[in-house]
């Protein structure tokens, strides 16, 4: 099951982000527990974060143990592939959409 911590905004999450989120899902149920995101738009991100033109998502670890947490990980690497950054930080897991495979994205010669 999916659930939003409160507060959390997904108005104008991107398809890629939505990826995430459905290989997330995949994850945690995988190992019996819920997919709880707890950032997408929303809160304090770092200069270069893409959680505030919706590529990006956070997702809470606090429910599960180490060991799941790193197995959940490994899966959705396996699932998203080389586009994507999911990586397991002390109290989440965040995953975002890689734009550095994709030069033209940030190619503002048109």
């Amino acid at each position: 099951m999916i659930m939003l911590k409160d507060g959390v905004n997904l108005n104008g999450t991107q398809a890629e982000a939505f990826e995430i989120l459905v290989a997330a899902r995949a994850a945690f149920e995988e190992y019996g527990a819920d997919c709880w995101v707890t950032s997408g738009q929303d809160g304090k991100h770092g200069e270069d974060s893409l959680h505030g033109a919706g590529y990006a998502l956070d997702f809470r670890t606090r429910h599960v143990s180490k060991v799941v947490a790193e197995k959940v990980v490994d899966k959705m690497r396996k699932v998203l592939g080389k586009d994507y950054d999911i990586v397991l930080e002390k109290d989440h897991i965040h995953g975002e959409w890689d734009k550095k495979y994709f030069p033209h994205f940030n190619d503002n010669s048109n």
